[in-house]
């Protein structure tokens, strides 16, 4: 079996044992408990496909050393923002200049 004919958790689990990265490590990175991402690893939970493209996003901001950076004015993210909305790509800032739009 291939990657592209992998189920989304057998690739997930792929791409974090060649990070070495454990369970907890990619689960604290990713903002969500170690037992959902066993479930998705194993199969028994299925994310929705917003949730991967995000996620995807994300591990690949993590992985270039620009997470936590605003996308637009490059800036950092604030601490307290990434902590209530882990996968923001925008400051506060640029966020509501985007919403006035």
């Amino acid at each position: 079996m291939d990657s592209q004919t992998l189920p989304v958790g057998a690739l997930l689990r792929q791409w974090r044992q060649r990070r070495r990265l454990s369970q907890l490590d990619l689960a604290c990175d990713a903002d969500i408990s170690t037992r959902h991402l066993s479930f998705v690893e194993t199969g028994r939970a299925l994310p929705s496909r917003e949730m991967l493209l995000q996620s995807e996003r994300a591990l690949a901001r993590i992985a270039d050393g620009t997470y936590g950076v605003c996308e637009s004015c490059g800036n950092p993210i604030g601490k307290l923002r990434l902590q209530v909305f882990p996968r923001a790509t925008l400051c506060v800032t640029c966020k509501q200049r985007q919403e006035r739009r």
